[in-house]
């Protein structure tokens, strides 16, 4: 690094400079790179990493350099192009002062893939971007001269400063080392390599840990790419196997012994006290401790002071001894970048699929891209063999960069496992049938007797010991939101399990989410634990599952979707559910009429009516047959066919219906069961849409009353009472009352539920509504522009949603005196109308003489 060996410091008004260097923060390795080059070949250069020192005032200071520097070079990367502010400045500056570009003031030099865009197009561009190290100096010097008649490779007489060339790797090293080879395939990871940078400047050590905790993260490969990237800044580097404590010391010695502090022969403690003397007495060395299992292994062998310090590591408790870098899985694109790169004719399909498959793993994808170009493979032909022998393909291909394959790794763990802890490779085949998401502790703290021993043995502290025996073999990560399993050690587990261990796991596993499943889908409170189970009773298969928890569990799930107004996602579930438990266990089967119900909710609030009439009309006839016309069942079945017949235009046959489902959950239930609340909130609802105001208020007010005693303040169907009477307000025309009273209730559900769920932006229509109504209508039109994108981006364009809220935005210009606009919108809204309802628009929503929306309770 640059702070390595440094010049004399001047201000930028002292020297006329030759070249300013204008880029952004993540390119600053960049720019040190190219101010070194330039500088070894005669220039003067100022670089803001150099050149401002504490107590300039760096406005001033940059000001004056992009001024007075004679050539401005733009270091030209994504970052700098979109984010830079300040580069766009200083560009701009050398430009007006040479716009023709006939003088050169300004020289562009691309390090990283991007598009320069207006001005900058114009400009030819040094191109750095893939090169070696020694190509891209001659290419930056040929491009900075104005007129040189031949290259030349004379090297700068005086005093050189060192930089580390940021790109792909060209020569080796020259400091004493015992690095491996450059990994030339390495991507990726330029965040990671800037905080190690700092991390070193700051405290001198600096541990890239694995978030997930598992091999093959790329933890060493990073660690590696930091060293030869950075190799001219140190006369020293050397790699320390640190898995087996009892070796480290002897690395060390040899490491005195290759820099010429101890002659050979020369004992480990001598040996390693000379090396932490030179380290006090400022020697450049960089040590790197690869694979510290523990922090308290290493600890006695890390110099005192002095040098760089690099570790890698699975343990998370290092922030005591070093400053920590975590690294991750790939990102998307990092992952097919590393695919494109190992296979140039994959198709951006297959390196996507891939990478999905491997879980972005770094190891596993070399590795895949191994075998695929070895075997001359089909990827079709890979992803079958994943799923069908994971072992063995994941244990071919191994990378020369990796001391073992993936499935060698895990299989490692999985013995020590069998050896030492038997209750944790217990729980590791629990968590293999799983999702590979982060799976909630509590689903087994709280229901331990659920499992076989020898878990079902554990304390709740013993399980947490067990937790750390999976994250220490490299098996899991741990975070707050869970433990976490990677879907290919999930697929190693899974296989050498065999069959019948995995279907005894399924069952354990189905009985303990069953026990966790949160009863009540309404509460928001509740919604949480919703998120973090639903991938994991997805993983179980409910489609096809004999069990019953499972069904269950995966009916309340899609009921927790609709409630939180996840509509799409909701019903490609039911749909599929419905299907299958239709054919698998017949129509009149318990949970097959269930989940018939939650479909046609779910179609319902999609505003594809006709389809919901059809199913709830079925399912009420089946359970009137099977269960009598007053249970619950049928009930809520009724109630949800009483909404379908609203929607579709028969309010007289839907409200009557409704009264005979409020009055009979009453009967069952009692007056104040949340069943028996919802109902008479629905019936009252459907008095005020045939405009009986004296018939709903009484019970909308009735059904506040009891909601706030039962329910709480704090709960969705409270708010949405309070929304009720403040419809009926304004259907009394009483618009300030309404106003008020609308202002309240969206207040008050948007404490509890996020903006873009369908009650809040209901809630909110409801109250452009009431602006509109009051002579504010500037403020209405604002609003329901806003709540129309917002549906249309939740729902489409032609969900019977989005199009009330457009004729709603129709009539608010209309108010506002915007006539063409609103002639325009209503038009627009009238044809894309009967595209969805048919030539006469027969759906009450878009009946001037109707509510447009059920539970707005304002017209």
């Amino acid at each position: 690094m640059h702070n390595a060996q440094t010049r004399p410091g001047r201000s930028f008004a002292t020297v006329a400079s030759d070249f300013f260097v204008s880029y952004t923060a993540k390119d600053q390795a960049w720019a040190e790179w190219i101010g070194v080059q330039l500088e070894a070949h005669g220039h003067t250069v100022v670089v803001q990493a150099w050149d401002i020192r504490p107590g300039n005032d760096f406005l001033h200071e940059m000001q004056r350099a992009a001024t007075e520097a004679e050539r401005t070079i733009a270091v030209l990367s994504p970052d700098y192009l979109e984010k830079s502010a300040f580069g766009e400045a200083e560009w701009r500056a050398a430009f007006a002062k040479d716009p023709s570009g006939s003088h050169r003031l300004l020289v562009p030099v691309r390090v990283r893939e991007c598009d320069p865009l207006g001005l900058l197009s114009s400009r030819v561009y040094v191109d750095l971007v893939g090169l070696f190290e020694d190509d891209a100096r001659k290419s930056l010097l040929d491009g900075i001269d104005r007129d040189r008649p031949h290259p030349t490779s004379a090297p700068f007489p005086g005093p050189t400063r060192s930089a580390p060339f940021p790109g792909p790797a060209g020569a080796g090293p020259t400091a004493t080392t015992n690095l491996q080879p450059r990994n030339t395939g390495f991507v990726g990871r330029a965040e990671q390599l800037d905080h190690i940078r700092d991390g070193l400047q700051r405290r001198g050590r600096v541990v890239t840990r694995s978030r997930e905790r598992m091999a093959g993260i790329g933890k060493t490969q990073l660690a590696l790419e930091y060293a030869h990237r950075h190799a001219a800044d140190y006369d020293v580097i050397w790699f320390v196997a640190a898995e087996q404590e009892d070796l480290i010391g002897g690395h060390l010695a040899q490491a005195a012994i290759a820099a010429g502090l101890v002659p050979d022969g020369t004992t480990t403690p001598a040996a390693v006290r000379a090396t932490h003397a030179a380290l006090e007495a400022g020697a450049r060395w960089l040590l790197v401790f690869d694979n510290v299992e523990d922090p308290a292994s290493v600890e006695p062998w890390l110099p005192p002071r002095g040098g760089h310090v690099l570790i890698t590591s699975r343990h998370p408790g290092w922030d005591e001894l070093a400053e920590p870098v975590d690294v991750g899985l790939f990102t998307r694109e990092q992952s097919a970048d590393l695919l494109r790169q190992r296979l140039p004719a994959i198709t951006g399909a297959d390196a996507d699929r891939l990478s999905e498959e491997l879980g972005d793993l770094p190891l596993a994808l070399t590795q895949a891209a191994s075998v695929i170009s070895k075997y001359a493979m089909p990827p079709a032909e890979f992803f079958d063999l994943l799923r069908s022998e994971a072992a063995a393909i994941l244990d071919d291909g191994r990378p020369l960069t990796y001391p073992r394959s993936l499935a060698a790794s895990i299989t490692i763990g999985l013995d020590r496992l069998d050896r030492d802890h038997a209750a944790a490779g217990q729980l590791l085949l629990l968590c293999s049938v799983l999702a590979p998401e982060p799976v909630p502790l509590d689903l087994f703290t709280r229901n331990l007797g659920l499992l076989s021993p020898p878990l079902s043995k554990l304390g709740r502290f013993a399980f947490y010991q067990v937790i750390e025996a999976l994250a220490a073999n490299g098996l899991a990560g741990t975070g707050v939101d869970g433990l976490w399993i990677h879907r290919l050690v999930q697929a190693v587990v899974r296989h050498r399990a065999g069959e019948t261990a995995v279907d005894a796991a399924q069952r354990q596993v189905a009985a303990l989410v069953g026990a966790r499943a949160p009863v009540d889908t309404d509460d928001p409170a509740n919604w949480p634990d919703w998120s973090a189970l639903a991938p994991h009773i997805t993983a179980l298969d409910p489609a096809t599952s004999d069990d019953h928890e499972v069904r269950d569990a995966a009916r309340r799930m899609v009921l927790s979707m609709l409630r939180r107004g996840e509509t799409q996602t909701a019903l490609q579930i039911v749909s599929t559910l419905h299907s299958s438990w239709t054919s698998r266990l017949g129509p009149d089967a318990p949970d097959a009429l269930a989940i018939a119900m939650q479909h046609a909710h779910a179609l319902n609030q999609a505003g594809r009516y006709l389809e919901a009439y059809e199913i709830a009309s079925d399912t009420v006839r089946r359970y009137g047959v099977i269960l009598g016309e007053d249970d619950p069942d049928t009930l809520r079945a009724a109630g949800t066919l009483s909404s379908t017949m609203s929607m579709l235009g028969d309010l007289v046959a839907a409200r009557d219906l409704q009264a005979m489902v409020a009055d009979g959950f009453g009967r069952v239930l009692g007056d104040d069961h949340q069943d028996t609340l919802f109902a008479r909130h629905s019936l009252a609802q459907d008095h005020a849409d045939l405009r009986d105001l004296d018939a709903a208020e009484p019970i909308a007010a009735d059904v506040l009353a009891r909601s706030l005693r039962v329910l709480g303040e704090n709960h969705p169907d409270t708010w949405s009472a309070r929304k009720l009477l403040a419809g009926l307000a304004h259907d009394r025309k009483d618009f300030e009352r309404a106003l008020r009273m609308t202002e309240e209730a969206l207040e008050g559900i948007s404490r509890l539920l996020p903006p873009d769920h369908p009650d809040v932006l209901n809630m909110t229509m409801n109250l452009a509504v009431c602006l509109g109504n009051c002579d504010r209508s500037a403020e209405a039109v604002d609003i329901l522009e806003e709540v129309h994108v917002r549906y249309a981006l939740r729902y489409g364009r032609n969900n019977p949603e989005t199009l009330v809220v457009e004729r709603k935005l129709a009539i608010a210009h209309w108010k506002s005196g915007r006539v063409v606009q609103a002639r325009d919108k209503l038009q627009t809204v009238l044809r894309r109308s009967r595209d969805v309802f048919g030539p006469d628009l027969s759906c009450p929503r878009f009946d001037g003489a109707v509510v447009t929306c059920r539970r707005s309770g304002q017209g």
